[in-house]
């Protein structure tokens, strides 16, 4: 077989590349057959690393620098994570304590949060966490006029322990947090239940706590 050779060179400032490419002037279907066939598959290597906020460590938000010429409260990031009991947990971070209202029902709780806005448009894309051991299967937050609500579709009744905290790296943190158990996993996509008159509502208060521990996050 007879093959022909070219020199291409690149340059870039001080940087000269040479490539040496070789043309092959006759091959025979067979001949490319059996060269695919010899030719060693490469390993598909997925480099994924969590970007997002992790309580407790201080981590940049992206254009968190905007925040400083808004007013107001705002909910920087919506997170979910398993803890370290075998329990789960919603949390928010934001730039103050919040006062809410809670509304904890069989298929849905919602947390409605006065004069709070939620910054960028993308910590509106839900959470899907209906593939974990959770009784949430889905976590959406919702803007409306003058309040945001956090939505979580549950998968069961399960009741949620809410505490908050200011942290040393300047967030405020809200947790929602559920116990251990052995609960639905996986299935189709979380369906969005309405309220029933059976819903109860109660008041809580703004107060924080000082009790933080930093479990493996899994988002």
């Amino acid at each position: 077989m007879i093959q022909t050779k070219t020199t291409l060179i690149i340059g870039a400032c001080a940087l000269a590349t040479v490539v040496s490419i070789r043309f092959a002037t006759a091959q025979t279907p067979n001949d490319w057959r059996q060269t695919t066939e010899d030719a060693q598959p490469q390993q598909l290597v997925l480099n994924q690393e969590y970007r997002g906020a992790r309580p407790g460590t201080g981590n940049p938000l992206p254009r968190v620098a905007e925040l400083r010429e808004k007013e107001g409260l705002w909910i920087t990031w919506p997170g979910f994570m398993m803890t370290d009991d075998g329990g789960s947990r919603v949390f928010l971070q934001t730039t103050g304590p919040l006062q809410y209202k809670i509304k904890a029902g069989k298929k849905k709780v919602v947390m409605t949060f006065h004069n709070t806005s939620v910054f960028l448009y993308n910590n509106r894309n839900p959470l899907v966490t209906q593939h974990f051991n959770t009784p949430v299967a889905r976590i959406n937050l919702k803007k409306r006029k003058k309040t945001t609500e956090l939505i979580l579709s549950m998968k069961t009744e399960a009741a949620p322990s809410v505490s908050q905290l200011t942290d040393a790296d300047g967030y405020n943190y809200l947790f929602i947090d559920f116990g251990p158990g052995n609960y639905p996993q996986g299935g189709g996509a979380a369906r969005r239940p309405s309220y029933n008159s059976s819903t109860s509502e109660s008041m809580v208060n703004d107060s924080t706590t000082n009790d933080f521990t930093v479990p493996d996050e899994i988002q």
